[in-house]
């Protein structure tokens, strides 16, 4: 009952939002910019995204920090919480009050606090992905459609495969560098918005981000 309460709530809260469909579910402690797109049949539990982030269609996010300008892709699951195989059992009848099961035999969790999904600003995410609990996944990735992200994946890395591998980089070393230590996405918008232009060349080099300055 107190989650269709707190969908309701989310229901109105969004409503007014043409970027949020009324069809989403979002829990209460889910924070999204305003300029963050999230698309029909999404549930997002204690998820902060930023802006001009896209959440496509039946994705499923928990417990994750999503960066700026993120595009992720339909039917992906990030967040998976994982099974404590050390156990004598894997069902969480025994671990979580509230569980898969629908019947309660504890009165508190047992579990330590499940670490987060961290997703840096600019990352690719293909349709249906899985991340793990606890990866990071570096600002400017790639992450294959069909990928298992099992470890974190470096910045600008493009990583495919179950589970997920990195197979390349999309630019040089010395072109990431330069990347992180001059992020883009945090400039003014009306200071990115001056140079679209950049934002369509085929070669990325370092020297590009003086345009910015």
């Amino acid at each position: 009952m107190f989650s269709k309460l707190k969908y309701i709530s989310n229901f109105f809260i969004n409503l007014f939002n043409p970027l949020v469909s009324p069809f989403a579910f979002i829990c209460k402690n889910t924070k999204i910019n305003r300029k963050t797109k999230v698309n029909r049949f999404v549930k997002l539990v204690n998820v902060n995204a930023g802006a001009y982030t896209y959440i496509g269609p039946r994705t499923i996010i928990i417990n994750a920090e999503i960066g700026k300008f993120c595009s992720i892709s339909w039917d992906c699951n990030i967040g998976i919480v994982s099974h404590d195989i050390r156990c004598l059992s894997t069902s969480p009848i025994f671990s979580e009050k509230r569980n898969g099961t629908g019947t309660t035999w504890i009165d508190r969790d047992v579990l330590s606090v499940h670490p987060k999904v961290v997703i840096g600003s600019d990352v690719w995410i293909g349709s249906r992905a899985i991340l793990l609990e606890g990866v990071n996944v570096g600002h400017g990735a790639v992450i294959g459609a069909g990928a298992v992200v099992t470890k974190s994946i470096p910045p600008y890395a493009v990583a495919v495969g179950v589970p997920a591998k990195v197979i390349k980089y999309r630019f040089s070393e010395q072109t990431i560098n330069a990347l992180l230590g001059n992020p883009w996405w945090d400039f003014p918008e009306s200071l990115i918005k001056s140079k679209l232009d950049v934002f369509s060349l085929r070669e990325v080099t370092p020297e590009m981000l003086e345009l910015f300055n």
